[in-house]
């Protein structure tokens, strides 16, 4: 899970690139903002982790760890 996690933050602006050209792509197909909620809160879940990338790295990736080891002894 450790890498997972980093890979989720690592691939974070390639994913809102991605997003945003699907977002795109399904205005231009004059798809409603309404059937695209989904992507719209992808976008900011991923415009979140792009922007902090350097508080995620530095506070968030280590807690988010140690709280990932805690559920797993739980298991």
């Amino acid at each position: 899970t450790d890498g997972q996690i980093d890979d989720l933050i690592g691939n974070a602006p390639r994913m809102l690139n991605e997003v945003n050209k699907i977002i795109a792509e399904q205005k231009a197909a004059g798809v409603p903002d309404e059937q695209m909620k989904g992507l719209f809160q992808k976008k900011t879940m991923l415009e979140a982790v792009t922007n902090n990338l350097e508080v995620i790295n530095i506070v968030g990736k280590p807690v988010i760890k140690v709280l990932l080891n805690f559920v797993k002894k739980m298991i």
